[in-house]
């Protein structure tokens, strides 16, 4: 009897092994038919912050149309008062030391000779000077611009517009300045011409008075440079 339960318990030992196998590869199997885990929520650390509503294009000032062409306008007006200012400054300063030379030989700071030389070389330049100043004055006339307001402008071109304006301004005075200057150094130059030929009978005395006459119109003209500091346009 006990040989035979002994050969009735045999094949519970076969059959554990055999149940553990399938119980592996069952759980194989139902981990590859798993379906996807859903992606992970993002952290806080991974979310982009957003501070406030994203402002519209719209709520940005947009140029307009007639104030960047009177812009432009004003500029080109502004560059040509430069040319005018620039002639002035050559010119008025070749007066300036032409004068100042008689002052210095008559004083005996220089001599005679050293006033002819500055003279000579003066009155050289003085052609090309005048013709600058009335070739700058021409075109600044001429020049299609106006620096003015705009309605509907943007901030930045009425700022834009305000200081071409300003500068405008500060141009003009001081070409106003130069006018006398220029027009003593015109008076000069003509008159040596015409003593050269012979036309003018006291040529020395005409000289003279256009000397003494020439120191105001020379400071005027220095003391508005002095204080010109326009704004950049």
């Amino acid at each position: 009897m006990a040989k035979a339960r002994r050969a009735k318990a045999r094949p519970s030992r076969v059959v554990v092994p055999v149940l553990a196998v399938a119980v592996v590869a069952a759980g194989v199997v139902g981990w590859q038919l798993r379906p996807d885990p859903q992606p992970a929520r993002p952290t806080a650390a991974s979310t982009p912050v957003v501070a406030g509503p994203t402002p519209s294009r719209s709520a940005t000032p947009t140029a307009d149309p007639a104030a960047a062409a009177a812009l432009e306008g004003c500029r080109a007006l502004v560059a040509a008062g430069d040319a005018v200012v620039a002639a002035a400054r050559t010119g008025v300063g070749h007066w300036a030391e032409h004068v100042q030379a008689q002052t210095d030989a008559d004083e005996q700071r220089v001599s005679v000779a050293e006033m002819d030389g500055i003279f000579a070389r003066t009155r050289l330049a003085g052609p090309a000077d005048l013709e600058r100043w009335d070739d700058a004055r021409e075109a600044h006339d001429d020049a299609d611009g106006a620096c003015a307001a705009v309605d509907g402008a943007a901030p930045a071109q009425t700022s834009a517009l305000q200081r071409c304006a300003d500068r405008d301004d500060a141009q003009r005075e001081l070409v106003r300045a130069a006018g006398p200057a220029m027009g003593a150094w015109r008076d000069h130059l003509q008159d040596m011409m015409r003593s050269r030929m012979e036309d003018v009978p006291d040529a020395e005395q005409v000289w003279l008075d256009a000397w003494r006459a020439a120191p105001p119109a020379i400071e005027a003209f220095e003391e508005a440079e002095r204080a010109y500091d326009p704004p950049r346009c």
